[in-house]
């Protein structure tokens, strides 16, 4: 017994097999007491906290937690899949960043996962929730960082900071992951930086890029953890993929239609080349629809770093980037019809085109597609021209309805030959130039919308497109457009403007060639192009006659937005070289390659009629053909 058990035994105070007992938890505790305090001095210095720095790189095993893309942040641990391991003194909550000053200029970097014993404590519920749409106007992605941060956090526990124009650092967060937003500097000592941070009020800062001290000074006197992310040179690019085993390889050729491959947390879809189709008796059932799952699209890719990293448990999400969507794949366009959840972040100077709401209706031009020449499908519209009336105007009106369908069919053979999908097309004058001023004193005569209403409605249950043509005489476009506004909001029928047929105020139709301006033609564009986004239509088209020069003035000055294809329709008649003359010196000028190209045939005035064959020939290729 100790010397104080045997006094208390003596004493009549224990007794003595009390003592013993008592005796071996004393024992006990001390023996317990020396290995912690042994544990606690491996380093041979005093301090507050150890944290251990873990680096992969591509020669050793990657962490789990991090190829997965989903490391838990609860617990404040990452386990490490090989023993490699560095040490960093983290003292007053403060870790000691030891990698050099960023160089920009460096290959993607390898990922440091820093261990901290000081777990994150969910105070708050921070869950971010971005807007579905979200218009974003910046100069810098520093500023399009804070601007995500502010409309998809009110609060974190946890946000990471670099430099804008350091990529690696970006890349490095990215590929951790963090629980909160990426927020991005021109400069450390940036007073919106701050403002961000007290704002979201957080536990703790990755940072990649910057030294820790640094982070701490640029925050005096916020009670924060700065964490470091290590910037080296070995970590493969986001976007490596692993060399597919022959197993795999072999399954991926059974396989057809789409393929998904999990990316940072991102599910990227990509079409499979149309040459890797089995023969039709060889290949399997039919490919299943696209699952449901959240799209979001991005009017920029550069935004992609800032969104993977700030909202990296946002599932497995689509992410499609693109300004543009004329060149949307059919995966894309079905993975959006079918988007259980949908978020568009735009921005002022690369707006995101309208169509988004044209797939979710699942509007389409006659014959499929959203859009006319560019969308993927090598679409060729083939038109007979004409008024209602009668065949005084042309072709269309020789016959009535059901006739002018059937006949439309036959017109339209022969220019299939170079593989492209036809659309017959009705081209319809809606108000036609007159010789007399009429009670409005414009020259040209309205035709009544219940005049049209029959073709409108038969060509949209036979799979035609309208085109609704304006010859205004002495009025403008607009004026004239707007007349046949419940037309044009359908999603089948398009607008043409004939220049030969619009009069200064004191001209007279067949005693001069008509003329326009690139503004008045604006005024429909920009007018057309919003009723495309209100009512989220496929795209229109929009014809341009001209068979001289003079016709249009200022050309290049055109607005041709993505909710329109715009296209000159060379409507010259007579000899067919002279047609072609025509034809080259149209299509050679310095602004013909903004818009596409049509081409027009008469019955009586050409010699001979252009066969489809001929027509076929032109460069660059004539995708509307009409005949009068």
């Amino acid at each position: 017994m100790s010397k104080c058990v045997k006094q208390r035994v003596q004493q009549g105070r224990l007794h003595p097999k009390r003592g013993g007992f008592v005796c071996l938890i004393g024992v006990a505790f001390v023996v317990v007491f020396g290995l912690l305090a042994s544990g606690c001095s491996t380093n041979g210095a005093a301090v507050d906290t150890l944290d251990s720095v873990v680096t992969s790189s591509a020669a050793t095993s990657t962490p789990e937690g991090l190829a997965n893309g989903s490391p838990e942040y609860g617990n404040g641990e990452f386990q490490a899949a090989d023993s490699a391991t560095s040490q960093a003194v983290r003292s007053n909550l403060e870790v000691l960043d030891p990698s050099p000053a960023p160089d920009v200029s460096a290959s993607p970097p390898s990922v440091s996962v820093l261990s901290t014993a000081t777990p994150l404590l969910p105070a708050r519920d921070c869950t971010w929730e971005l807007p579905d749409f979200l218009e974003l106007t910046y100069e810098s992605l520093a500023d399009a960082s804070m601007q995500m941060s502010q409309a998809g956090f009110e609060c974190a526990d946890e946000v990471g900071l670099a430099l804008a124009a350091d990529d690696a650092a970006i890349a490095a967060l990215r590929e951790l992951g963090i629980a909160g937003p990426l927020l991005l500097v021109d400069e450390l000592m940036d007073s919106t930086f701050r403002a961000e941070v007290e704002r979201l009020a957080p536990q703790r800062i990755l940072v990649s890029g910057f030294a820790a001290p640094e982070v701490r000074k640029a925050l005096g006197g916020m009670d924060l953890d700065v964490l470091s992310v290590q910037r080296t040179e070995t970590y493969p690019p986001a976007t490596a993929e692993p060399a597919p085993t022959q197993e795999a390889q072999a399954s991926s050729q059974e396989t057809d239609g789409s393929q998904a491959a999990e990316t940072d947390g991102v599910t990227n879809l990509q079409a499979a080349p149309e040459d890797s189709a089995a023969p039709a008796e060889q290949q399997g059932p039919e490919q299943a629809p696209v699952d449901a799952q959240p799209v979001w699209i991005i009017g920029t890719p550069e935004l992609e770093p800032i969104l993977e990293a700030s909202f990296r448990h946002m599932g497995e999400a689509l992410m499609i980037s693109a300004s543009d969507f004329r060149a949307a794949s059919s995966t894309e366009q079905a993975a959006l019809l079918s988007a259980s959840e949908l978020k568009v972040i735009w921005t002022a100077h690369s707006p995101l085109a309208w169509p988004i709401g044209a797939m979710r209706e699942g509007l389409e031009i006659p014959g499929g597609g959203l859009f006319m020449f560019d969308g993927g499908v090598d679409r060729r519209m083939v038109a007979m021209y004409g008024h209602p009336s009668g065949p005084a105007l042309g072709v269309l009106g020789e016959q009535g309805i059901e006739a002018g369908i059937e006949r439309l069919n036959t017109v339209t053979q022969g220019y299939e030959a170079d593989g492209s999908v036809v659309l017959p097309t009705f081209e319809i004058i809606a108000t036609v130039a007159s010789a007399h001023a009429g009670a409005d004193g414009d020259y040209s005569a309205e035709t009544p919308l219940d005049d049209l209403r029959p073709w409108v409605a038969a060509a949209a249950e036979n799979d035609v497109y309208v085109v609704l043509d304006l010859q205004p005489g002495r009025n403008d476009y607009l004026s004239q457009a707007k007349i046949y506004e419940e037309f044009l909001r359908l999603p089948h029928v398009g607008l043409a403007l004939d220049p030969e047929w619009r009069l200064k105020p004191d001209q007279r139709h067949l005693r001069q060639i008509g003329t326009v301006d690139a503004a008045e033609i604006n005024t429909v564009v920009e007018w057309l192009a919003d009723i495309v986004r209100q009512e989220n239509l496929p795209q229109k088209l929009l014809i341009l006659h001209q068979f001289s020069t003079h016709m249009i003035t200022n050309p290049h000055l055109i607005q041709i937005p993505p909710e329109l294809a715009v296209l000159i329709h060379m409507d010259g008649q007579g000899y067919i070289n002279e047609k072609y003359g025509t034809w080259n010196r149209l299509t050679s000028k310095p602004s013909a390659s903004r818009f596409h190209w049509g081409w027009k045939n008469f019955y009586d005035e050409d010699s001979p009629t252009p066969t489809p064959a001929q027509v076929l020939a032109l460069e660059p290729k004539a995708v509307y053909v009409s005949y009068q």
